[in-house]
């Protein structure tokens, strides 16, 4: 499975892989078609963003505060399903220029080490 982000996600941001270029958009791609959880960090505290609450918070990380991206039929070469989600505008305002990172899980597992997939993180 492979995670990929927008180009100019927020102002400064390193960039890793490539998609339409659209701001903020988050792109997986994987061989299932499971829905996936998205969970965004920032990497200068412990702080991450809640989508239930629409907010960065401290604490404990459920699955149902992360940003769900529904499982997709949609084939591309090479039997790769794509799956794209826009992170909301409140949240790229909120990450701090140290940098941030972005976990995807497979919705129904836990957002620990033993549940993570990929992880992709970012500094100026």
């Amino acid at each position: 499975m492979t995670l990929k982000i927008g180009y100019d996600l927020f102002a400064g941001a390193s960039q890793a892989g490539t998609n339409s270029g659209v701001p903020g958009v988050i792109q997986i791609e994987t061989a299932k078609a499971l829905a996936y959880r998205l969970k965004v960090q920032r990497a200068s505290d412990s702080y991450y963003w809640n989508a239930t609450s629409g907010a960065f918070q401290s604490g404990a990380v459920a699955e149902a505060d992360e940003i769900l991206v529904p499982g997709s039929n949609e084939l591309r070469p090479g039997a790769i399903r794509r799956l794209m989600c826009r992170l909301p505008a409140e949240c790229i305002a909120g990450i701090t220029a140290a940098g941030f990172t972005v976990t995807a899980y497979a919705a129904g597992d836990t957002p620990s080490s033993a549940g993570v997939d990929m992880t992709l993180e970012f500094q100026p």
